[in-house]
């Protein structure tokens, strides 16, 4: 339980700062911000609970399918068609890279 209060400890605070920080300075808000925050909260609210009553490989296997769900609401509810283009974009050009290649002209073997 600790890594998931420090989590949400350190996330809270940094996107409070960077949405204040992109409204105010850099002049995008972010349009989309409370449905993220209420899917966030609401995914680790249920992790706490469920934490209390589980214990194990069912508390993993639970925890997996709520990651899998954060993510999926995430996609259907927070992502615009554009950020979702971006995105299958952006594995489809991972996926197409040869074999060794790890990023930016590193392979695997050291530069």
């Amino acid at each position: 339980m600790g890594l998931a209060y420090t989590f949400i400890l350190s996330y809270a605070p940094q996107v409070l700062v960077g949405a204040v920080y992109s409204a105010v300075v850099l002049g995008v808000p972010f349009k989309k911000m409370g449905p993220l925050l209420a899917i966030s909260v609401l995914a680790f609210g249920s992790v706490v609970a469920l934490n209390r009553v589980l214990h194990g490989t069912p508390l993993l296997a639970v925890g997996c399918i709520l990651i899998l769900l954060l993510v999926a609401s995430e996609w259907i509810w927070v992502c615009d068609e554009g950020e979702r283009a971006e995105v299958i974009s952006r594995c489809l050009t991972f996926l197409r890279q040869p074999p060794g290649i790890v990023g930016a002209g590193v392979t695997a073997g050291g530069n």
